[in-house]
């Protein structure tokens, strides 16, 4: 898993989440800030070579040795529209900002395949009973 932190005054990490990594396929982002009133990130710079697909948020408690630790995940599914070097642009919650992040799609690796239609089936039901019971 690769992992980039911003330099500003509250945590943002992003974590990439997938590890195989194909064009069309979707993968996941891990975007995390211990800001739990932080507004949404901002992900219009994805647009580029990536198609939005959903975004979830979540809050994650861990309890540790008598300490509770509270931080805010939203993950992020993105499908590539592309094969190669990609950069995930920097991503911007609150005032913080994450580093870019470059990864390597690889091409698909399966032809897609047409599979034959199925064959239509029709039942037909019926009942000498007038009552279901």
């Amino acid at each position: 898993m690769l992992m980039c932190c911003s330099h500003a005054f509250a945590a943002l990490t992003l974590e990439l989440a997938t590890s195989q990594l194909e064009a069309g396929k979707p993968l996941e982002l891990y975007l995390e800030t211990d800001q739990l009133d932080a507004n949404e990130p901002e992900l219009r710079g994805l647009s580029q070579d990536f198609e939005w697909l959903d975004t979830q948020t979540v809050t994650v408690s861990r309890y540790r040795t008598g300490e509770k630790k509270t931080w805010l995940r939203w993950v992020i599914r993105l499908k590539p529209l592309r094969s190669g070097a990609l950069i995930i642009p920097p991503i911007k919650v609150a005032n913080n900002t994450t580093a870019a992040l470059q990864i390597q799609i690889a091409q698909t690796t399966t032809a897609p395949t047409h599979s034959p239609v199925a064959p239509s089936m029709r039942i037909s039901l019926s009942s000498d009973k007038q009552t279901a019971y």
